[in-house]
C-alpha cells in the first residue's frame, strides 16, 4: 500500500471497521510514523484507530500527548503532528492541558518560532482568559499575532490580523494596537 494514498487509506479504514481488524493497527501506524514522521495519513489513521477502540481516556490521552510531543521535538515544522495534538485534546473534551502548555512554553523559550507552535500558544492563552481578564495575556497574544503576521507566517498576514482583532473584540479591554505601531516603523 502507498503509505500516503488517500483512497487506499479510506479503503483500509472501511475494511478495518467493517471486519473489526483492530489488532496490531496502532503498532503498524507507529511503525509508519517511525519511518516518516511527516506522514499525515498515518497520523490520521492513528486518530481513527484510537477514536474507535480505546477512546481518549486519561491514560490514553497522556500516552498520546507524550508520543506526539516527542514527535514534535524531532520535527517541529511538521503540521501533521501539531494537528494530531490539537485533535486529541478536542476528542478528549479538553482544549487546555498543563503538560501541553508547558511543552509549548519550553519550545518557545528554546527559540522555536514555528507558526504551529505560536498558534497553539495563542489558543492556550485564550483559554486562560476564559477564567478572567489579564492585560499581560492580551499583550502577549498581540505580540504573537504580530510575529506570525510580519515574520513567521507572512503569507497569512491578513488572517493573523483578523485573529488579533477578533481576539481583542472577544477578550480585550483598553489596549494599544501594536499592528498600527509596527506599520509606522
Amino acid at each position: 500500500m502507498d503509505a500516503k494514498n488517500y483512497h487506499a487509506w479510506q479503503h483500509r479504514q472501511w475494511a478495518i471497521a467493517e471486519f473489526e481488524l483492530w489488532d496490531g493497527e496502532l503498532d503498524y501506524v507507529t511503525e509508519l510514523l517511525e519511518d516518516d514522521i511527516r506522514n499525515n495519513s498515518a497520523w490520521n489513521q492513528r486518530y481513527f484507530v484510537i477514536s474507535r477502540t480505546t477512546g481518549y481516556t486519561e491514560d490514553v490521552l497522556n500516552r498520546e500527548i507524550k508520543y506526539t510531543t516527542e514527535s514534535i521535538q524531532k520535527a517541529p515544522h511538521n503540521e501533521s503532528s501539531w494537528n494530531y495534538l490539537r485533535g486529541i485534546l478536542e476528542a478528549a473534551g479538553c482544549t487546555w492541558n498543563s503538560d501541553v502548555s508547558r511543552f509549548c512554553e519550553v519550545l518557545y523559550a528554546q527559540g522555536c518560532r514555528v507558526s504551529y507552535l505560536l498558534s497553539f500558544i495563542i489558543d492556550t492563552l485564550a483559554e486562560k482568559l476564559a477564567v478572567g481578564y489579564d492585560h499581560d495575556i492580551i499583550e502577549r497574544v498581540q505580540d504573537l499575532c504580530k510575529m506570525l503576521a510580519f515574520e513567521e507566517d507572512t503569507i497569512r498576514k491578513e488572517y493573523w490580523t483578523f485573529v488579533r482583532k477578533d481576539f481583542l473584540q472577544r477578550h480585550g479591554k483598553e489596549h494599544h494596537d501594536i499592528f498600527k505601531e509596527s506599520s509606522k516603523e
